[in-house]
């Protein structure tokens, strides 16, 4: 017996050829659906097939630095999810059309040919006009005839209309079944509008996105008070009571936030049951307060806290200085007399101490000292001295107590011109005899009458 091959005909080739491309085709239309996920990324459209739903989250910005996304979902388990946050406002893209040519044999034909808003095509092989009672939209189908046969061009849509974030300063596109997520700290600036948005997929595609919703995420309260600091002064020389100054440092975690106002709280017991001194809230951006007099007593211990206010009027934490203690008393004051009131120059002048010293304290030392005197100083209680000219004079007392306080005092003097002094000057002899001849004639006349 002899075998008998025949070769395959032309049926067959048509049979192989049909199923490579199917296959061809199956293999372009997975990476074309592939490349279309939001996996790569691109922008996800909603799937009929879809087995799982999502709600809208609100974001939750009790704490505006780590705002907080969250939402829920519903049916199949979610794979991944992706979030979107934007400072500006989404961009509705509109979506695009073209056309592609077809002949009357059935296939179809490229290139396809966008139309534009004027409803022109471009690059075509084919160029034509189109205009429509609605210029946004392009006609549907455009047949021509060229040498005797139909071409007809048929619209296509190429890309749904989609809203676009312009430039997210948040693009989590992650694979995980979380339902929030938390912000690092301060990602996102504060006192601003953002917009948001977020798609979900199961194992077998994405959802939609959800709609574009926005919210306003506040500023922060500023951060505690700083570099606190409580001085006294120098010496209690001229005051009454004692006084403190306080001083601060604002800081803001808000760029471009200010210290609006202030409050300063001055006790003697460390949990300000009743503050000897409380400014109240002060509408200022000072970062120092000074206590009025009258407010502190001598030989106290005394605790003091600020808090201060921020652009928005959100306040900061109370926050407490260095403690301090008040002098044991009030430092001397200084006063003296002297005699004569309004001396000459020249004349002896006695000053007389008149100081008073306090809390049980003694005085232990003074120091005069005289402008143009003579002498100039003296460390007697009560001293003496000689001004060498005329003019006002400054007379300074520095007297120091048991304790070492030590406080100075200035008086103004005015010394006076001394008087001339007197003296007998003899006349001239000529106006002597003079005055002599002019007696004795005057004698002789009188005694003459009378002898006759």
């Amino acid at each position: 017996m002899k075998l008998m091959f025949k070769k395959p005909g032309n049926k067959l080739l048509i049979y192989f050829g049909s199923i490579v491309i199917c296959l061809i085709v199956f293999l372009i239309g997975f990476t074309i659906v592939k490349a279309n996920t939001p996996d790569n990324p691109a922008n996800p459209a909603a799937n009929t097939n879809i087995g799982v739903c999502i709600d809208p989250p609100y974001p939750d910005i009790s704490n505006p630095r780590q705002p907080i996304f969250s939402w829920t979902t519903s049916g199949n388990a979610q794979t991944r999810y992706w979030l979107q946050v934007d400072n500006s406002p989404p961009i509705v893209e509109p979506a695009v059309y073209q056309y592609q040519r077809r002949i009357d044999v059935a296939g179809w034909q490229y290139p396809r040919c966008p139309c534009d808003t004027n409803q022109n095509t471009i690059d075509c092989p084919v160029s034509f006009s189109a205009t429509a009672a609605d210029p946004s939209v392009c006609y549907d189908q455009w047949t021509i005839w060229i040498l005797g046969r139909s071409y007809t061009y048929n619209k296509i849509l190429v890309t749904p209309e989609r809203i676009v974030f312009p430039s997210p300063e948040i693009n989590r596109n992650v694979a995980s079944g979380a339902k929030s997520y938390q912000t690092p700290q301060d990602l996102l600036p504060r006192k601003t509008t953002y917009w948001y948005r977020i798609a979900v997929r199961d194992s077998y595609d994405w959802t939609g996105w959800t709609g574009c919703q926005s919210f306003y995420l506040p500023g922060v309260p500023p951060n505690p008070p700083t570099n606190l600091n409580v001085s006294q002064p120098a010496d209690y020389c001229g005051y009454s009571t004692p006084v403190a100054f306080f001083s601060w440092t604002f800081t803001d975690p808000d760029p471009g936030d200010s210290q609006s106002a202030y409050q300063v709280q001055v006790d003697n017991n460390s949990n300000f049951p009743s503050p000897e001194d409380d400014s109240g809230k002060v509408s200022s951006g000072s970062n120092s307060y000074a206590t009025p007099l009258g407010k502190l007593s001598y030989n106290t211990t005394y605790y003091w806290r600020i808090m201060y206010w921020d652009t928005d009027d959100l306040e900061s934490d109370w926050t407490s200085g260095p403690s301090f203690t008040t002098p044991k008393h009030a430092y001397p004051t200084i006063d003296f007399s002297w005699a004569p009131e309004k001396p000459n120059a020249g004349e002896l002048v006695q000053f007389t101490d008149q100081s008073t010293v306090f809390g049980g304290a003694t005085k232990v030392s003074w120091s005069w000292t005289f402008q143009d005197g003579n002498p100039p100083s003296s460390s007697n209680q009560n001293a003496t001295t000689t001004f060498t000219s005329a003019g006002q004079k400054t007379v300074t007392l520095r007297v120091t107590d048991s304790d070492g306080f030590s406080c100075q005092g200035q008086k103004t003097v005015n010394a006076q011109m001394p008087l001339p002094e007197w003296k007998e000057i003899p006349p001239f002899m000529w106006l002597r005899k003079l005055l002599a001849s002019i007696g004795d004639a005057f004698s002789n006349n009188i005694l003459f009458s009378f002898i006759k």
